[in-house]
Order: C-alpha cells, then structure tokens, then sequence
C-alpha cells in the first residue's frame, strides 16, 4: 500500500539526514526538526490523498452494480469491519456487511452515488454524497413501489492500514420514506 511505503521513505528519509549529520551543534538540530516538520507535513498530505482514493475507488465500483460492489467489499474492508447504520443498527464482519448491501441493491438494482464533499481528519474520511435509484425489491419489509428516490446521506469511515474498519452513515430518512410513500408529505 502507497500508506506503508510513504511511511518507509518518511523513516528511512529522517534516519539518514539525522545519521549523516555527525555535528549535534544547535543549527544542525534546529534543521533537523525542521526536516521532521516537512516530512510528517508530506506524509499527511499523501494519507489525506490515499483516504480520499480509497472511498472514491469503492464508490467507483459500487456504482459499477451489485458484482463489483460485493468485490469491492472484499478488497476495501477489514475482516472485523463494523457499520453503524441509521437505522440504529451495528453490522459486524464482513459477511453480515455484505448481505445488507446486497439486500439493498436487490431492493435499488439502479441505485447510483454522486460524491459532493469529502473530508479526511486523522483516519477519517467523511463524506457528503448523493443516492439515487428505482425501488424495485423489497427494502425493510416495504413491497417494491417502482419509485425514482434521491436521497442524501452522510458517512464517516475510519481507514487502517488500508482498510475500512468502521463505519457511520446518517441519510435522510424522512425524506425517503415520503418519496416512497410510505410516510405523506407534510401539507403546505
């Protein structure tokens, strides 16, 4: 993973200036911290990239349809992966995750996500985004209705060592169930 080699580099990078510097006079320390500073600043960056990538790379074939969102699960996820739905629910593992995306691309074969912002912080990535998709299987016990929805959504997912570990979502629920019409619209 680009993570661990960036982290490589970064120690190799500082063994080497901080070995190869035999005076230990004030200026020389001085720079060394200075390189330090840079080096994590660089390093930071690249993992903010590399978060980024990772989320972008699992919507990418997420929207590719139900195969490809089920292998990218596979690829993206750790074995212990824990998703904390807005339903209140925690799904454990990857296996009990899996199913309930599969149950929901059963229940929106065409459902499809537009990112709109994404923000890493730490090993954080949360993002804004867009869902939309025809209702056309069951989906937490509601008949297929045959309706256009689209809904926004919020996520954070915490990312180690290249995997997703654990993740939060929050949608518009509200709003959902009124485009499906199991809840009216509120009157104007």
């Amino acid at each position: 993973m680009a993570i661990l080699e960036d982290r490589t580099i970064m120690r190799n990078d500082l063994q080497k200036r901080f070995c190869s510097n035999k005076v230990h006079g004030r200026k020389i320390v001085k720079l060394f911290i200075v390189d330090i500073v840079n080096a994590i600043s660089r390093w930071f960056v690249v993992l903010a990239k590399d978060l980024k990538a990772l989320w972008r790379h699992f919507v990418e074939e997420w929207n590719k349809g139900k195969t490809a969102c089920m292998a990218v699960i596979d690829e993206t996820c750790a074995t212990n992966f824990v998703f904390h739905e807005s339903t209140g629910e925690d799904i454990h593992g990857l296996k009990d995750f899996k199913k309930s995306m599969s149950e929901f691309f059963t229940a929106f074969p065409d459902n499809h996500i537009t990112i709109g912002d994404m923000v890493v912080e730490g090993d954080k990535v949360a993002a804004r985004y867009t869902l939309t998709g025809t209702h056309k299987g069951e989906f937490m016990g509601i008949p297929p209705t045959n309706k256009k929805v689209t809904m926004w959504a919020i996520e954070i997912d915490r990312i180690v060592g290249g995997k997703f570990v654990e993740g939060w979502i929050r949608f518009d629920t509200l709003g959902f169930m009124q485009q499906l019409g199991v809840i009216p619209k509120s009157g104007k």
